[in-house]
């Protein structure tokens, strides 16, 4: 059975989660994304947070970047199994 065959047989299976798949998992065609996250690093950095260490820096953009993602996965799995 080919790939395709088998990516078919998934988006028919569980549509609402290929859909996520395709919107998230997907390259990215451009770099708008790349200058969000050095914007947002922009405001996570201020003269209010100058010791922040790095590492704690890079986990609060993670989590802004990600729970929209977060959220919509939290959704679609209390549509497939409710709750």
């Amino acid at each position: 059975m080919s790939s395709g065959v088998v990516h078919g047989e998934r988006m028919s299976r569980f549509p609402a989660l290929a859909g996520v798949a395709r919107r998230y998992v997907g390259a990215p065609c451009t770099s708008v994304e790349s200058e969000r996250l050095f914007s947002s690093s922009g405001h996570v950095f201020t003269d209010q947070r100058n010791r922040l260490a790095a590492e704690r820096a890079e986990m609060i953009i993670f989590v802004k970047h990600n729970q929209p993602i977060t959220l919509t996965i939290e959704n679609i799995l209390k549509q497939i199994f409710g709750g």
